[in-house]
């Protein structure tokens, strides 16, 4: 599982590509209008633009991939917050009860010989403790 300051980091590292983006558009605006001033030639406007549309290509597919990333670790990060929020419950219950039971139990199965077997509903809850 990813923790919560591991997901904040990848966020601020989101917004630093998108910022770095959003830059490189600004300075192929600007670009664009010292080409139209007559400040820079056709080809010296084509050859730069083309090194920013290769940088701006480049950060957009790395920012992505990144984007996948982070909603999957938001998936994790939220599912850790309700691990959090059942063991918190769990450590104030002084027994089982039936509001406790319905929120860790999915299915109880009964087999011949007294043989039990517990489907839980969260499958991973104490792996990180061990």
């Amino acid at each position: 599982m990813v923790s919560l300051k591991e997901y904040d980091v990848q966020l601020a590292k989101k917004s630093e590509y998108e910022k770095r983006i959003q830059g490189l558009g600004e300075r192929k605006r600007f670009l664009y209008e010292r080409f139209l001033t007559q400040e820079i030639s056709l080809d010296e406007y084509k050859a730069q633009k083309a090194e920013y549309d290769g940088e701006i290509s480049d950060l957009s597919r790395v920012l992505s991939s990144m984007a996948a990333d982070i909603t999957h670790m938001g998936m994790d990060t939220a599912e850790m917050v309700k691990l959090q929020e059942v063991a918190s419950e769990i450590t104030d219950e002084s027994q089982l009860t039936q509001e406790l039971a319905d929120r860790l139990i999915d299915r109880v199965h009964i087999f011949p010989g007294n043989q039990i077997e517990v489907d839980w509903k969260m499958k991973d809850f104490c792996k990180g403790a061990i």
